[in-house]
């Protein structure tokens, strides 16, 4: 499962939140082409899938 799933004293930051899970990110990567912070899980999973 991507993100963390602990909990915080304080909600963390929009930016630190991965924008396909929701969640604080966990293992994060850059997309090169559009600069995006993702969890790595809900990068790769997602294109092993796709792949025939």
């Amino acid at each position: 499962m991507p993100g963390l799933n602990y909990k915080f004293l304080e909600k963390p930051k929009q930016q630190l939140l991965c924008p396909l899970c929701r969640k604080p990110l966990c293992d994060p990567v850059q997309v090169s082409t559009c600069g995006h912070h993702l969890c790595n899980t809900c990068l790769v999973v997602p294109t092993l899938l796709s792949v025939p």
